[in-house]
């Protein structure tokens, strides 16, 4: 699903990524991977959907059978909402290289983002058997039994990758970065995040200090979460200076300042990335926001606020939101007891 959790960001990386694609296309203007690599640019630093979109149907006329060119335009359909396309280029890709870890990846999160659980955990089954430890197939199987109440897939799932000598670190990072799924691991890798040193999360220092922090919330201790929460949001202001309509950064703001304290200070950051043109175009990058924005606000005391936010994600594409997700994600505990909460628990 759509975050930025890797990305370093700064105007100057923005400018060569925009520096590098005009060379391409001066040098090859009408080369398929140069238009995927302008189109690329487009989504991401230009947050141009429909530019990316024209780019790579122009690039899928000239290489038809190329999967990094039907992979790109399958993420770019998802984005538009386009979701029964973009399973047919993932399935065409699959078809092509059927072995290839990345092609069936996306067929998954095409499932997935259509709320086909079941389907996607078979497709994520042959990526894992044919790598079981790679770390981005666990935490998508692991994500979807999330989604599916599988509390016993989500143990075995965890279990099985470090069998497999999957890096310990290297999967407690990623379980940290990637929506902050920390909470599914036993708790002696929570703690042993606490270890995790920012090399372990690209030098990203901004999520390293945010996943920290949530990794020492988890664990009870306020007070260290807080101080890794303050160095946080140091981190993403100075972001959010260069990137001032980037609607991720802002929800990265709230997420730091209500891992910081500041509660009132979260929900205004929290807010305002749900304003942002981002969160109402992309359909992709939009219910990852919202979802994230209710978790900051759960953490703020902004409850009501909170359920406004996660009831219609129950049933959005490109939501893993299901009552059983709700029930399992400790974010979300003190909701519990609540009349809409308990309602929108309910086993459906």
């Amino acid at each position: 699903h759509a975050n930025n959790a890797t990305l370093t960001y700064s105007r100057v990386t923005a400018d060569l990524a925009h520096e590098a694609a005009a060379r391409a296309a001066k040098l090859a203007p009408n080369d398929a991977m140069t238009l995927r690599a302008r189109a690329q640019v487009a989504r991401f630093v230009d947050k141009n959907l429909e530019g990316a979109a024209a780019l790579l149907d122009s690039a899928l006329r000239r290489m038809p059978s190329s999967t990094d060119v039907l992979l790109e335009v399958s993420r770019v359909e998802s984005a538009l909402s386009r979701y029964d396309s973009s399973i047919v280029h993932a399935r065409r890709a699959v078809t092509l290289d059927p072995r290839n870890a990345a092609v069936l990846a996306r067929l998954a999160s095409g499932l997935r983002a259509v709320r086909r659980f079941a389907e996607a955990d078979t497709v994520i089954a042959k990526q894992i058997a044919i790598s079981p430890a790679n770390i981005s197939a666990v935490e998508s199987q692991v994500i979807n039994y999330v989604s599916l109440g599988d509390t016993a897939g989500i143990t075995h799932a965890i279990q099985a990758a470090l069998q497999a000598k999957a890096a310990t670190n290297e999967l407690i990072a990623y379980f940290a970065l990637y929506q902050e799924m920390i909470w599914t691991l036993p708790v002696p890798l929570q703690r042993r995040l606490t270890t995790l040193r920012p090399a372990e999360f690209r030098n990203n220092r901004q999520q390293w200090a945010l996943k920290v922090g949530r990794a020492w919330a988890l664990l009870g201790d306020e007070a260290k979460a807080r101080a890794y929460g303050d160095t946080a949001v140091t981190i993403a202001a100075s972001q959010l200076s260069e990137f001032p309509y980037d609607a991720q950064i802002h929800e990265l703001l709230a997420r730091s300042l209500a891992l910081a304290g500041r509660k009132a200070e979260a929900i205004e950051a929290a807010e305002r990335s749900l304003k942002m043109r981002e969160t109402a175009l992309d359909a992709s990058t939009g219910p990852y926001v919202r979802y994230q924005v209710a978790r900051v606000l759960v953490q703020s005391g902004a409850y009501n606020r909170a359920m406004e936010l996660l009831e219609p994600l129950l049933s959005t594409n490109f939501s893993d939101m299901t009552p059983a997700w709700l029930r399992l994600d400790p974010t979300f505990r003190p909701l519990r007891g609540m009349p809409r909460f308990e309602r929108m628990t309910a086993t459906r």
